[in-house]
């Protein structure tokens, strides 16, 4: 089992996944069942250390969402870090495992000799999301007993569902079967569809950015995505999720600046939606800006301006602050000729002459100087 739990652990630093992705990739085919992958509630029973110096958990299964029922009952061991570090992915937990404690682990295959990799998923002591986990594990659990044309009308239901674990479920489950006529029906209008929840609808435009790339980019049905994202009131945490979801776009090299700056330049821009989604928008645009070294671009430029005049104090502070984040001076290696031009400079003064918070103002002459 050591060899095995070293192999986990090189296995994860190449892929350098996350627990996130891992229920996300996995969770329509747990629902299909198989003896290669599981789902199960554990309870850590001991930590003990090799002859070799290696610290792992002793894992009691005590429940099994999805897999064999065999599990139950059995105890698998988990790698325990002395050091943390996120090279080492899921396999690797900070704060340390204790006995007694409870989680959500999925089984994998070593695909170089067959052995069982077990990644914990939740940690009910540790984990702020635990209960959502545990949602998601136990639909995923009541779906695996359904025959498949019931499983799919569930997973249509699933679309809207509070929980943004489960909602992206259902529409994983669809996306999986593409024989399936009444599934593909249902995903291509699902960006019409109001009960479809922020969380599904992500799901559905990552999944379908990878896999059509620029057709879907272009197309109809993305631009009734993103009007959804930023014309609709969102809740903080579907706003963050929705702005953190427009940035990472970016890394599928399938999208273009001028793909991703004006989504999250409207989200910012939109007074209906929550200051602090309004802020988080600001925040991904700045990201964005850094990803494509594009800081004086007219997509992530003017924005910025138009939201350093908002009548919202926090949004127009954290606009200007963005706005001397990306001022480079002149002689940097990226921007030698500095990262804004003269008439953007001219702007930035404008702006400062006008100003009478003083935060804002501070920022801004920052920018200004910056600039020089």
């Amino acid at each position: 089992m050591r060899h095995g739990l070293v192999l986990a652990l090189v296995s994860a630093a190449l892929l350098d996944a996350s627990a996130v992705a891992a229920q996300s990739d996995a969770g329509a085919s747990l629902t299909r069942g198989g003896e290669d992958s599981a789902l199960v509630l554990g309870e850590i029973t001991a930590v003990e250390k090799s002859l070799d110096g290696f610290k792992s958990a002793k894992v009691k299964i005590t429940r099994v969402y999805a897999g064999s029922e065999k599990l139950k009952g059995t105890t698998f061991e988990q790698a325990v870090a002395e050091i943390s570090s996120s090279a080492f992915g899921v396999l690797i937990n900070t704060p340390k495992l204790e006995p007694g404690e409870t989680g959500i682990w999925m089984m994998g295959v070593n695909g170089y000799d067959g052995e069982p990799i077990w990644d914990n998923l939740s940690r009910t002591k540790h984990d702020p999301d635990a209960r959502r986990c545990v949602e998601w594990a136990e639909t995923i659990e009541r779906l695996a007993g359904l025959k498949s044309p019931e499983r799919l009308k569930a997973a249509r239901d699933l679309c809207g569902h509070r929980n943004p674990r489960v909602a992206e479920l259902g529409v994983e489950l669809l996306y999986a079967e593409a024989n399936d006529a009444a599934s593909r029906e249902f995903l291509k209008a699902l960006p019409a569809n109001c009960e479809a929840s922020r969380a599904a609808l992500v799901r559905l435009d990552r999944l379908l950015i990878v896999r059509d790339g620029k057709d879907w980019v272009a197309s109809d049905g993305r631009k009734a995505v993103l009007a959804r994202f930023t014309t609709e009131a969102m809740t903080e945490e579907e706003g963050r999720a929705v702005a953190r979801h427009l940035r990472l776009n970016g890394f599928q090299k399938r999208v273009t600046l001028t793909d991703v700056a004006p989504s999250l330049a409207a989200l910012a821009a939109n007074g209906k939606q929550p200051e602090r989604v309004r802020v988080a928008a600001i925040d991904q645009l700045v990201s964005v800006s850094n990803d494509w070294t594009a800081h004086g671009s007219s997509v992530i430029f003017d924005p910025l301006v138009g939201l350093a005049k908002d009548e919202v104090a926090g949004v127009r502070r954290s606009a200007a602050a963005a706005l001397a984040e990306l001022s480079v001076p002149r002689g940097s290696p990226k921007f030698p000729n500095g990262s804004f031009t003269a008439p953007q400079v001219t702007v930035l003064r404008k702006l400062l002459a006008e100003e009478n918070d003083p935060e804002v103002a501070k920022a801004l002459r920052a920018a200004v100087d910056k600039s020089k």
